[in-house]
C-alpha cells in the first residue's frame, strides 16, 4: 500500500483458479469487492524463522536437545536470592539456574498460583544487573561504534552502523530517562528480549516492570523498557512505552529534527513564489488580451509579444524555483526519516528490556537492525504457543532461552485435526520437557487455591510435588465453607441433565438452570455478604456460555454480567475469583467426552464447584479419577431436579451486586 496525492493504492497478489473466466474482467476502473479474512503475518514470520534456524546459535539444542542433569546452583546463591527477592526456595532455585546457566534452554514450570510472574520479574532484575556482556558481530567486528560530534553514521569494521542517542527524557512516572550517552552494543549490559504469545501477557509483565523491580543487590530500579506492537493492541496505561510513543517523545526534544521540521513547515518561500506566479500569469493574460485587439498597430503587437516572452521567461524561472523547493522538501523528508530511524535504533540499543509478542519479535523494526543481538531470551506462557512461534525471537543470536510455562495448562489453540495429528500444537517447552523432564525447575509451592482444591491436581498432574504454602487453609477459608452445601470443593452431579447442539456448539439447559439456582441459593444463604465480582462461571462451550448469559440476565436483570463473570475456559484462564463454577455440559451416557479429554483444561481454577453428569464424565480417564477422588473424600453431591431444575423456586439475591 502507498499513498500519493491523497490517493491510496493497494498492490494485491492473487491466485486465480478460473483464469479464463476472470482475467477478461480485469480492466482499468473495474470494481472488485475484497474481503480480508485474517493476517498471514504470524505464519510468514514462523516460516522465516524456520528457514533461519540453521544459523541460530541454539539450533543444535532445538533439533536434538542435549541431555543435561539438573543444574546445581553455586553454593549459597539460592539462599542469597531468597533473601534479596523474598523468594521461596523453588523460585530462588529457578532464578539461580536461569541466571548461572550460560547457554541452552532453561525450563521453569509454573503451575497456577506458584508465583510465576514474581519469579520472572526477579529473574529479569538478576539478569540485567549481572556483568556487562559484549556482543560481537560475525567475523569479530563490533556491531556499533560511538559517533563523532557531528552525529553522522559511522560504519564499524564488522558492518554495523553507529547510532547517536538524542537528548531528552520520557517524563513518564516510573520510567527512567533516555540518556544522551552514545550507545555501543559492545558495552551494553545484558539486554533482554521478553516475549509471550498474547498482548495481554506482555502487558502484564510491562505493567509490573514499569512500577520498578529489584536488582541483584535488592535495590529497586526502573529498567528501560520498549514495548513493540501496535498501540491499539496495547493497554492504555503502558502505551507511553511503545516504540512509536518513545520516538515521538525523543523527536520533540531532538534539535536536528526540530530544525528540519521547522524548515519543512516554513511555507513562506512557497507562498511568495505562488503570489509572484499568480501576478505573472495575470500580467501575461492581460498582455494576451491586448494582443487580440484589432486596433493594435504592428509596433504595439511587437512590443506586446516581447513583453509576453519576458513574462514567460520569468514564469519558467519561478517553475525552476518551485522544483528546487520540492527537492529541498524531499531532502528534508529523507532527513526526517533518517532521524526517526536513528532514534528508533538508539532506543532499541539503549533498552534494558524489549517486550513483544512472539510474532511481534519478528517485526522489521528489529529484524532490519544490522548485527542487533539478544544473548538471552525469556518466553512467558511458553506452553501456549506452537513450537514455530517460539523460534521467532531466537533469530537474534540467542545463546540462552528461558522458557516459562506449565504444560498442564491450556495448550495453544489449533483447530486443524491434521495439524494436531502431526504434533503442530506441541510447544517447544513440551518437547524438551518430554525428553529431559528431570531438568525442569518446578515452582512447587502454590499460594492461590484452597488445599481442598489443590489435592487432586497436585496428585494427578504434578506427582504430588505441588504443595500448599503455609496456612493456606486459613488464608483461603471463606464464611460459606461452614455451610454443608458450600464447602471449598465439590462435584455437583446432575444425572438428569441433557446436552443439545446449536450453531456448531453444545449447551446443556439443565446445567444452565442448575447454575442459576445454585448461585441464587448461595447468595441468599448469606444476605449480608456481597458476592459482587466474586463469582466466575466457566464452561468449555461457547453455546453454553451464551445460554448462561441469557438465563442469568432473565433471572437477575440485564446488568448482572457486570457483577458475575461468565465465559469459556479458554477466555477465562488466568483470572482469579473467590468462587468458580465449572459447567461441563457433556452428559450423554456413553458418548465421547471430546473437548474434556484434554486434562490441561481441568486445572484453570481457584475455588471450585464442578457441575456435570458423573457417570458420563467417567468415560474419560482423568475425569473418572476426579469423580472417584470426590466420592472418596465425601465431596460428591447429587443435585435434585426439584431444587435446581427449571421449575425450582428462585431465590432473590440482591447481594450479588453489592
Amino acid at each position: 500500500m502507498f499513498v500519493r496525492k491523497g490517493e491510496v493504492t493497494y498492490i494485491v497478489r492473487v491466485f486465480l483458479k478460473n483464469q479464463h473466466t476472470i482475467v477478461p474482467l480485469l480492466f482499468e476502473h473495474s470494481k472488485w469487492s475484497v474481503l480480508s479474512l485474517f493476517s498471514m503475518t504470524p505464519q510468514i514470520r514462523e516460516y522465516e524463522s524456520l528457514l533461519l534456524l540453521s544459523k541460530a546459535a541454539l539450533a543444535p539444542e532445538i533439533i536434538q536437545p542435549l541431555y543435561r542433569k539438573k543444574f546445581v546452583p553455586k553454593e549459597g546463591s539460592v539462599e542469597k536470592l531468597m533473601q534479596v527477592f523474598g523468594a521461596n526456595r523453588p523460585q530462588a532455585e529457578a532464578i539461580a539456574t536461569a541466571t548461572q546457566r550460560t547457554s541452552g534452554f532453561v525450563l521453569i514450570q509454573g503451575p497456577p498460583g506458584t508465583g510465576k510472574t514474581k519469579t520472572i520479574l526477579s529473574l529479569i532484575g538478576s539478569l540485567l544487573t549481572s556483568s556487562a556482556t559484549a556482543i560481537s558481530t560475525p567475523g569479530g567486528g563490533n556491531a556499533i561504534k560511538t559517533l563523532g560530534s557531528c552525529g553522522t553514521a559511522i560504519r564499524a569494521p564488522g558492518g554495523g552502523t553507529a547510532i547517536r542517542v538524542p537528548a531528552g527524557n520520557t517524563g513518564g512516572r516510573g520510567v527512567p530517562s533516555r540518556t544522551t550517552t552514545p550507545v555501543s552494543a559492545t558495552t551494553k549490559k545484558n539486554r533482554l528480549l521478553i516475549c509471550a504469545p498474547s498482548n495481554a501477557a506482555c502487558d502484564e509483565i510491562v505493567r509490573r516492570l514499569k512500577k520498578g523491580i529489584l536488582n541483584a543487590q535488592g535495590k529497586e530500579f526502573n529498567p528501560k523498557i520498549v514495548r513493540l506492537g501496535g498501540s491499539e493492541s496495547i493497554g492504555v496505561d503502558i502505551r507511553d512505552l511503545t516504540i512509536e510513543a518513545l520516538i515521538k517523545q525523543q523527536l520533540a526534544v531532538d534539535p536536528e529534527f526540530r530544525k528540519v521540521n521547522t524548515d519543512m513547515n516554513d511555507n513562506s518561500q512557497w507562498l511568495l513564489l505562488e503570489k509572484h506566479q499568480a501576478e505573472l500569469n495575470k500580467e501575461r493574460d492581460a498582455l494576451r488580451e491586448k494582443e487580440k485587439k484589432e486596433t493594435a498597430t504592428l509596433k504595439e503587437l511587437e512590443l506586446i509579444k516581447n513583453a509576453i516572452g519576458k513574462v514567460t521567461e520569468k514564469l519558467k524561472t519561478v517553475d525552476e524555483k518551485f522544483k528546487g523547493l520540492k527537492q529541498k522538501r524531499l531532502e528534508r523528508e529523507g532527513s526526517s526519516d533518517h532521524i526517526r530511524a536513528r532514534i528508533k535504533a538508539s532506543l532499541l540499543l539503549d533498552a534494558d528490556v524489549i517486550m513483544a509478542t512472539l510474532s511481534g519479535a519478528g517485526h522489521e523494526i528489529v529484524s532490519t537492525l544490522q548485527n542487533f543481538e539478544f544473548p538471552t531470551v525469556i518466553i512467558d506462557e511458553a506452553c501456549q504457543s506452537v513450537e514455530l512461534s517460539s523460534l521467532i525471537p531466537l533469530r537474534y543470536g540467542a545463546k540462552k532461552c528461558i522458557l516459562v510455562g506449565d504444560p498442564m495448562q491450556l495448550p495453544p489453540t489449533v483447530l486443524s485435526p491434521t495439524a494436531k495429528k502431526y504434533g503442530y500444537e506441541n510447544s517447544l517447552f513440551q518437547r524438551i520437557m518430554g525428553m529431559h523432564g528431570d531438568s525442569v525447575c518446578l515452582l512447587s509451592i502454590q499460594y492461590r487455591m484452597h488445599p481442598e482444591i489443590s489435592i487432586f491436581p497436585s496428585a494427578r498432574f504434578y506427582n504430588s510435588k505441588l504443595i500448599d504454602a503455609e496456612k493456606m487453609d486459613s488464608k483461603r477459608k471463606a464464611e460459606w465453607h461452614s455451610h454443608e452445601n458450600y464447602p471449598a470443593y465439590r462435584f455437583l452431579n446432575i444425572n438428569w441433565g441433557r446436552e443439545l447442539r446449536e450453531r456448531h456448539s453444545l449447551y446443556n439447559p439443565d446445567e444452565v438452570n442448575a447454575c442459576v439456582n445454585f448461585v441464587s441459593k448461595l447468595c441468599s444463604a448469606y444476605p449480608n455478604m456481597s458476592f459482587a465480582s466474586r463469582i466466575g462461571v466457566i464452561t468449555p462451550y461457547r453455546g453454553q456460555m451464551l445460554k448462561m448469559h441469557d438465563k442469568f440476565k432473565e433471572r437477575f436483570g440485564a446488568d448482572i454480567l457486570n457483577y458475575i463473570d461468565i465465559n469459556t475456559i479458554d477466555a477465562f484462564q488466568g483470572r482469579e475469583k473467590d468462587i468458580i463454577i465449572l459447567s461441563t455440559v457433556r452428559a450423554g451416557l456413553g458418548q465421547a467426552i471430546g473437548f474434556l479429554r484434554d486434562r490441561r483444561r481441568m486445572n484453570a481454577k481457584n475455588s471450585l464447584y464442578i457441575m456435570g453428569r458423573g457417570v458420563s464424565l467417567c468415560n474419560n480417564e482423568d475425569w473418572r479419577a476426579l469423580v472417584e477422588d470426590c466420592q472418596a473424600r465425601g465431596l460428591y453431591f447429587d443435585l435434585e431436579r426439584s431444587e435446581y431444575g427449571k421449575n425450582a423456586k428462585f431465590m432473590e439475591a440482591p447481594n450479588i451486586r453489592d
